[in-house]
């Protein structure tokens, strides 16, 4: 038996301090909804780490499971690994995003060539913005980014 209860509601029962509260929003990526929990003050942060561990998580990915493309080699793996240790955020860009975006002028570009589509992107994003570019294993494009871009946060359009 706890010596010190207060006896009070809203505290913790073993020392009587106050609970901390927390609050829950979600957020909506695509189809998917994922309920975040942070202390009031630390969205950013956790935002950072959100990134980050989404990043380590589209790198993870290229080293299990099959493949119809060749896999990334490990020292492009290290690579982009280095880079969101530098802060990038590493994303996954599909030929039909890239033609979406590039509109009428799809045509010009060879989306089989890893540099046409980085040098789409810096033309559309910016040569600061796009840090690399690498062919994944299911045949789409590995981006690593700045994590902004003209000092706001950076995500690629839908």
């Amino acid at each position: 038996m706890a010596t010190n209860y207060k006896g009070r509601t809203g505290t913790n029962w073993r020392t009587g301090a106050k609970k901390t509260t927390y609050r829950t929003t979600t957020t909506t990526r695509g189809t998917k909804t994922s309920p975040t929990k942070c202390a009031s003050g630390y969205a950013g942060t956790y935002r950072m780490f959100e990134q980050k561990i989404n990043s380590f998580k589209t790198l993870y990915k290229q080293t299990c499971g099959a493949a119809k493309f060749a896999r990334p080699t490990t020292a492009t793996l290290s690579t982009f690994a280095n880079w969101v240790g530098k802060g990038a955020n590493v994303y996954t860009i599909s030929t039909t995003q890239l033609n979406r975006w590039a509109g009428a002028s799809r045509t010009k570009y060879d989306w089989t060539k890893p540099t046409s589509c980085r040098n789409f992107l810096n033309n559309k994003f910016g040569k600061t913005t796009i840090k690399a570019i690498a062919r994944s294993k299911t045949g789409q494009y590995m981006v690593a980014c700045s994590p902004t871009y003209k000092g706001k946060p950076f995500t690629f359009p839908r």
